[in-house]
């Protein structure tokens, strides 16, 4: 609407009627939200409305301007119903307005049907607009479904090639159901009916009656007749029950290209309907790939809060909301029958076809994104090395540029030949390189066994000078039968027992003290022993390892030992101290050389946490970061317990206390230390190490470690305790 035209159509000044109808109207006192009071009247608003020249002028009056005598009006709404568009002029700023009339500024308290308008202008408004509203209501609606019309127009331009896309998909197969049930869900189970001596049941897989023996309620086994593994229910007991949801993947070909779709599928069996459950596959996500194999992702989800559609692009990742809608890309079972026929044109120089015959479940689309990346994918799994693509895939293995792949690989010929014929992995991979630069050959069992176990060459450096691989391996089975415990675990056992038995002066060169029967129980014998030791005698051997403590302990005191009217932190004063504490508590500073170690560098310290009333007797043992970063704190046996969260505010003054005390070397040295930490919990994390003792044994040590920390930077922001607080607290005397 040209808006010279619209000011030519002149005013629509208020009626006496209006006048008159505000005069009379008189205000009454109502609570307008929690607290305040307003006068309000009994129509807010009026309204009066024409026709000229095809456009609805429509001006809108306040009750409180009309009693003041005033007919101007507040709003005047112009409509083009031809055009589709809608202006409003604005008489108090004296502007154009392209708000709807919802969005204008009225009183706070006003709703529409405080509204007038005579019955006959209300029904030309309605008649007018088209709309099954009346008066403001109306106007509203109306001005709703233009706004409405834009923003679909707007998103059609987006939208309109998405669906262009989606109309090239060509129909799942007919017996897709049927091989995601049997291929692409693993879980199946066997259903029996219940009874002391039960001698067949249902098997998923199979779908018919089978033998079995002896089922039980939730136990897992294996169909005699499908090899398949099964768990067992009990009709009686199963109830309703339904698989995990897995990733299954459709690649067909999609015009010159390729388009791999994504679904996600689970079983369900309804209770006593065990034979026929219901399969559930919704397709989640598809990515089109061009005949250059670039690719286009799209997935299904919400769309501007408009409805469920495809959507070009990646979905936004919630920690709270929506991660398991779009579980994109996780590896899952693929679709073979469609392979061929894309093997002999898009797909013949990727190496894909040759993966996906293996049936390892995998993700197509990482795949062929990796292989843009690493084009030595296809030369590896071409090569028959299947679970090394696999580990490829991860960004694992080191390949060096070569003719030659077993060169780029950093192996010879015959090594090659090994790593295929055993399917080797990156660990089996590490294990060649290991003998090539060792000059010596491993049996391929061996290896196999070291890869099983997750043990690679520097896990067992430790006794390579008194023993072979084989005799190691056998070794660990030997002990594993004994004790039931992870070779990786044992071997860990192993190194502390002859760490501990080397500081008793056992001749650990010796068959009998480097190779007991049963090494756990040698090492707990080691270590009760190890605990007996003369502490004089130990600090003395730990003193010529690490000449630098005491002195260290000794100057570091005044800088770091604080305290207040419940608590004490206190810095040893030599090694002695340590091993008492380590001993008081009885946990693991006690006889480890790591932590003397970390000192000797000043990568960390030792300080004893104590209560102010009881400062001789051991509480906690802390090892802090030279900036006052909290690594660990434990007591008795390794733990910490709920009375240490009383402590926590106390150990944050403590940190903000030295603050000023610190020197810039102190802050250089925190800066080393926390990287030298970062970089020891990636490896604990790469290593997959756990803890072994105690309470928390069985859990990552990585995570153990990570929840014990207490930054600096973080406790202050927590604290929320002031300079005046740090000063009230007295340094205690060194």
């Amino acid at each position: 609407m040209k808006k010279t035209r619209l000011k030519k159509l002149g005013h629509l000044y208020a009626t006496d009627e209006m006048l008159c109808m505000a005069e009379q109207d008189i205000p009454e006192n109502k609570k307008i939200g929690w607290q305040r009071v307003e006068p309000v009247f009994q129509r807010e608003v009026y309204l009066q409305s024409k026709i000229c020249d095809g456009i609805l002028m429509v001006a809108i009056y306040l009750a409180r301007d009309l009693r003041l005598g005033s007919k101007k009006p507040l709003y005047e709404i112009f409509i083009d119903k031809s055009k589709r568009e809608y202006l409003t002029w604005d008489t108090v700023k004296g502007k154009w307005r392209t708000a709807c009339v919802e969005a204008l500024e009225f009183p706070h308290y006003y709703s529409y049907s405080c509204a007038y308008i005579t019955p006959e202008e209300d029904i030309r408004l309605a008649e007018y607009l088209g709309v099954t509203q009346k008066g403001m209501k109306g106007i509203y609606q109306y001005q709703q479904s233009i706004l409405e019309e834009r923003l679909e127009n707007r998103y059609k331009k987006e939208t309109s090639l998405w669906e262009a896309a989606m109309k090239l998909v060509p129909d799942v197969p007919k017996d897709w159901l049927r091989w995601v049930n049997r291929h692409g869900l693993n879980e199946n189970f066997i259903f029996y009916d219940y009874s002391k001596n039960v001698k067949e049941g249902f098997c998923t897989w199979c779908e018919k009656i089978v033998p079995v023996k002896k089922a039980r309620h939730n136990t897992y086994g294996t169909c005699i007749c499908c090899g398949h593994r099964i768990q067992y229910k009990a009709k009686g007991k199963a109830g309703r029950l339904c698989t995990k949801a897995e990733q299954v993947y459709l690649p067909q070909k999609y015009g010159d290209g390729l388009i791999i779709r994504q679904f996600t599928a689970q079983r369900f069996y309804q209770n006593g309907e065990y034979k026929t459950p219901k399969i559930m596959c919704n397709e989640t996500g598809r990515v089109i790939y061009d005949k250059n194999l670039t690719d286009t992702q799209y997935y299904y989800g919400r769309y501007k809060q408009r409805g469920y559609r495809w959507i070009k692009g990646y979905p936004s990742y919630s920690f709270f909301y929506g991660y398991n809608d779009y579980k994109l890309n996780h590896a899952g079972a693929v679709y073979k029958r469609t392979v061929p026929a894309l093997s002999r044109h898009i797909l013949n120089r990727t190496g894909l076809p040759q993966l996906i015959s293996t049936g390892y479940k995998i993700s197509p689309n990482d795949y062929l994104s990796g292989l843009a990346e690493a084009p030595y994918l296809e030369r590896f799994i071409k090569a028959g090395l299947k679970h090394l693509t696999l580990d490829a895939l991860k960004g694992r293995i080191e390949v060096s540029e070569s003719h030659s792949l077993a060169k780029s690989l950093g192996i010879d010929g015959n090594r090659l030949g090994r790593l295929r014929n055993n399917d080797g992995g990156e660990l089996f991979l590490i294990w060649m390189r290991y003998e090539k630069k060792k000059r010596k050959n491993i049996v391929d069992s061996v290896i196999c066994y070291f890869e099983e176990q997750d043990i690679r060459p520097e896990n067992i450096k430790f006794i390579q000078d008194r023993m072979s691989e084989l005799r190691i391996c056998n070794y660990l089975k030997r002990q594993y039968a004994l004790t039931n415990r992870p070779p990786l675990e044992l071997l860990s056992t192993w190194q502390d027992y002859l760490n501990m038995s080397k500081r008793l002066k056992r001749d650990i060169t010796l068959e009998i003290f480097y190779k007991p029967k049963n090494l756990v129980e040698s090492h707990d014998e080691v270590l009760q022993l190890c605990e007996d030791k003369n502490i004089t005698l130990q600090a003395v051997d730990i003193a010529k390892v690490y000449p630098d403590v005491d002195a260290i302990c000794e100057s570091i005191k005044e800088k770091y030992e604080y305290s207040d009217q419940k608590y004490v932190l206190l810095i040893p004063n030599r090694i002695e101290d340590i091993i008492q504490e380590g001993r008081a508590l009885r946990h693991c500073i006690r006889f480890s050389d790591d932590y003397y170690e970390r000192i000797q560098r000043r990568e960390s310290y030792i300080a004893f946490l104590r209560k102010a009333d009881q400062p001789e007797k051991a509480f906690y043992t802390l090892e802090f970061e030279p900036d006052g970063t909290v690594r660990q704190k434990r007591t008795s046996g390794d733990r910490q317990n709920v009375d240490f969260n009383q402590a926590v505010s106390f150990i944050k003054k403590w940190q903000k206390a030295i603050q000023p005390r610190l020197t810039e070397e102190d802050y250089r040295l925190a800066k080393v230390s926390a990287s030298l930490r970062v970089e020891e919990f990636k490896e604990l994390r790469k290593k997959n190490a756990k803890v072994w003792h105690g309470h928390l044994a069985g859990m990552p040590l990585a995570d153990v470690l990570e929840a014990d920390l207490m930054e600096v930077s973080l406790c202050m922001e927590d604290a929320g305790i002031t300079e005046a607080d740090g000063q009230n607290s007295e340094l205690v005397a060194a």
